[in-house]
């Protein structure tokens, strides 16, 4: 088996916007491997000049003394030592408290890692900073120690090349290309059925799903979801009831269900969403335009007998939208949600899966309106 470095394994749970939780037992043994390296007794070597050394001697040489301290060696002149003294160090200070700690503590990692920091033990605060990571992808602060920022929706690795790509990208999105924010926002009707009381809470335990239109036995899609507006998941989701409705006329019936890895479905549709920011237009260094984008991946999978799966369908799409600087910028999130969401439903409607079973394609928002 192949370790991986702090580095390494940060960049694996950023990848496509996806997280890979570290095992429990991985946790216990990069920790393991850092204390390994970390002396548990060490001596403090009182200098004449009046410095002190806190380590443990590595070799003696003649008059030379190799002292190791952390990750470094120190070398001094035996006639310079004025006395030794064996202390508790850093380091077998930090051993206690990484004993201590519950591989999947997220709180207690991100404070023994600031503790590392201020110890000067920057190995073992990276270690900390990307376990926290690893259970709980999105804290920002690991991932700002860890070297990350936030672009558009996905946490990248500062100056790397994607980055740099994404920036580029997001440079060429014009408001000539955005469709405009209507001053009368339209309330999604999913958010209409909470607010009334009249079709659940939207989350995976109580999806809101229109019933179909036919009636007998059906097919069941597992919906995966990963949602992003701005850095948060939209409360409630769209995209069960905006599917399902698109769904209705379907012959025998189709159901999107919210669902999980792994379940026990023939059909699973996987989509990624993310609505963001971009950037504001000035004219003449005065703001006149917001600018936001919604974007989304979806591929529909078919699990097989022999256990692999087969792509159905698949569709990618990026919809920017304008609104006015002087408006709530919040507002223009909810929408740019609510229509990309729709957008979807609109592309998926069109896949032959349900064209063939009696689904009618469904306008794009706008042209439905």
């Amino acid at each position: 088996m192949t370790l991986q470095t702090p580095a390494q394994t940060c960049r694996t749970s950023s990848r496509a916007g996806h997280s890979h939780r570290l095992p429990r037992v991985m946790v216990a043994l990069l920790i393991g491997l850092f204390s390994l390296c970390s002396p548990l007794l060490a001596d403090i070597f009182h200098l004449k000049d009046g410095r002190t050394i806190e380590g443990t001697i590595l070799r003696e040489l003649g008059d030379l003394v190799s002292i190791r301290t952390g990750n470094e060696v120190v070398t001094v002149d035996r006639s310079q030592i004025l006395r030794i003294e064996t202390s508790e160090t850093v380091n077998d200070k930090y051993r206690k408290k990484a004993d201590a700690l519950a591989p999947d503590d997220a709180l207690g990692h991100l404070e023994l890692a600031l503790w590392c920091e201020r110890s000067e033990l920057k190995s073992e605060a990276r270690l900390h900073f990307t376990i926290v990571v690893g259970i709980t992808p999105e804290d920002p602060l690991a991932r700002k120690k860890l070297g990350f920022e936030w672009i558009a929706g996905t946490w990248y690795l500062k100056g790397s090349p994607e980055a740099i790509k994404r920036r580029e990208e997001l440079e060429n999105i014009g408001g000539e290309d955005a469709h405009e924010i209507p001053e009368e926002l339209r309330l999604g009707d999913w958010k209409k059925q909470v607010k009334e009381g009249s079709g659940g809470s939207g989350n995976e335990s109580s999806p809101i799903i229109p019933e179909p239109v036919s009636g007998g036995p059906g097919i069941t899609i597992g919906l995966l979801l990963d949602e992003r507006l701005g850095r948060k998941p939209p409360d409630p989701s769209a995209v069960a009831f905006e599917l399902n409705s698109t769904a209705s006329s379907a012959d025998p019936p189709i159901r999107f269900v919210p669902t999980r890895k792994n379940t026990n479905t023939r059909y699973q549709l996987e989509v990624r969403i993310r609505c963001y920011f971009v950037r504001t237009q000035h004219f003449y260094k005065v703001p006149i335009t917001d600018i936001f984008q919604g974007e989304v991946v979806a591929a529909l999978f078919e699990s097989l007998e022999d256990g692999s799966r087969k792509k159905v369908a698949s569709t990618r799409l990026k919809a920017p939208f304008s609104w006015s600087s002087r408006r709530d910028r919040e507002k223009a999130l909810d929408y740019t949600y609510y229509a990309t969401v729709r957008h979807l439903a609109a592309k998926v409607s069109r896949w032959s899966f349900l064209a063939s079973r009696g689904v009618e394609p469904r306008p794009p928002p706008g042209e439905d309106e």
